[in-house]
């Protein structure tokens, strides 16, 4: 929406070193559609294909903070950077729904998920009332909304910023930092304080000038400190999910191109929907069991979402309304060979456009191992090895090493790479002489 702010990995900050405010492309000569009278027909069908899912009638009424509620019900929601596992109810989507002025959705959307709320701004989405709610100590969701409408306003990301925070609160909370370098006292549950932080962060003064660094403080705080942190290759966790319970979502953070992100791979029908096996066979292939705390076969569910939300980011399309995002359903490999022809008239076939998918996870794996990411790096925070979820029915969960050791061994072999993580020759040289 106009009112969020793509503050994810700092893209703003890069520009913004550059004195460059935006980038403004605009033609003249409009897009021709190989075959609009098809096109127009399809998207129709479409359109009543979706708009016909319970999913699609759950988002548009009530949005993404139903996935707190259900996530916090389950007792997986991040809490005080991951020391606890449930929260307060005080953020489940009916309280949220008394501070909406009015459901709005992106351009042209026919679902309609987003907030408007009364305080002035988009949201909360899940990830607000997980990250700078659940994550900070926080109850009130005026005040989650609140934080939420700063982050945005000041460009910064809701997701590192409330993992950030989190976690600097806890080494505070456990004499990791003290007084005498945060400049005042550093604790869960004050928001206040909170957004204070946020202001600080965004103008780089006092204490959020150090903030401001995100993981990189890791060398600041001591060796101590990496042991508390919640991020992958140095990016914090995005998505409030505890992973600790799913193991497909763990496996899914480990390997993320850019770090502990949930829209590479993000398996939510392991999380939510208990689907019937024959359904799951269709979607992953056989050998994957319903139970999300089971490693056996997560490769292929990690695999398969993978591929197709590269393929589905490639042409435009919203994740939301993507086969094996929040739904079994939705736009699929088929819909995409449909859509594809419509609009340019080439003739895909399905596999071409999982090949395409692939190739995208591949470059973007080619990049990494360059630049020195290998095994060593598709790894998950200390505290999810180490200690076990405390609340609620997850309760004694964590992820164990040799387990998951086996199932990132796994998945390497399923993606055809080497078993240290790196492309192999032959797929990089073919690769290269595509690009």
């Amino acid at each position: 929406g106009v009112k969020n702010a793509a503050g994810r990995c700092g893209l703003g900050a890069v520009m913004g070193s550059k004195q460059l405010k935006a980038v403004v492309a605009k033609g003249k000569q409009g897009i021709e559609i190989a075959h609009p009278k098809e096109m127009l027909e399809t998207v129709e069908e479409l359109k009543e294909y979706i708009m016909n899912s319970k999913i699609s009638s759950i988002l548009g009424s009530v949005g993404t903070p139903l996935l707190y509620e259900v996530s916090n019900t389950l007792g997986a929601i991040r809490t005080k950077n991951s020391q606890l596992n449930a929260w307060s109810e005080s953020l489940n989507a009916d309280v949220v729904e008394t501070f909406v002025d009015k459901m709005i959705g992106c351009s042209s959307c026919i679902i309609h998920c987003r907030h408007r709320n009364k305080l002035g701004g988009e949201g909360p989405e899940y990830t607000a009332l997980g990250l700078l709610g659940a994550n900070l100590g926080i109850e009130d969701t005026a005040h989650v909304i609140e934080l939420n409408n700063v982050c945005n306003e000041l460009g910064l990301d809701i997701s590192s910023s409330g993992t950030i925070l989190g976690w600097t609160f806890e080494l505070y909370e456990k004499g990791i930092i003290n007084k005498e370098m945060t400049g005042e006292k550093l604790c869960f549950g004050d928001f206040e304080l909170a957004k204070k932080l946020l202001y600080q962060i965004s103008r780089r003064e006092g204490f959020g000038d150090i903030l401001a660094e995100s993981t990189r403080n890791v060398e600041r705080f001591g060796k101590t400190s990496k042991d508390i942190l919640i991020a992958v290759k140095g990016l914090p966790q995005s998505d409030p999910h505890d992973v600790r319970y799913i193991k497909a979502f763990a496996l899914g953070i480990a390997t993320s191109s850019r770090g502990a992100d949930h829209l590479r791979s993000r398996p939510t029908l392991e999380i939510f929907l208990n689907l019937p096996q024959e359904v799951r066979d269709r979607i992953y292939g056989k050998g994957v069991p319903g139970d999300p705390t089971s490693y056996k076969g997560k490769e292929k569910t990690v695999y398969f979402s993978d591929n197709i939300f590269a393929a589905i980011d490639s042409l435009g399309i919203c994740k939301f309304i993507c086969h094996g995002f929040n739904s079994p359903h939705f736009i699929d490999y088929t819909w995409m060979k449909k859509l594809i022809h419509c609009a340019s008239g080439w003739q895909f076939k399905e596999k071409d456009i999982q090949e395409i998918g692939k190739r995208v996870i591949d470059i973007e794996r080619m990049f990494l191992n360059r630049e020195g990411i290998s095994r060593k790096d598709d790894t998950l925070p200390k505290r999810y090895f180490d200690d076990p979820m405390p609340l609620k029915i997850t309760k004694g969960h964590h992820i164990d090493r040799k387990e998951f050791d086996s199932l990132l061994s796994r998945y390497y072999k399923l993606r055809g790479w080497d078993n240290n993580g790196q492309v192999k020759k032959e797929r990089v040289k073919e690769l290269e002489e595509l690009m």
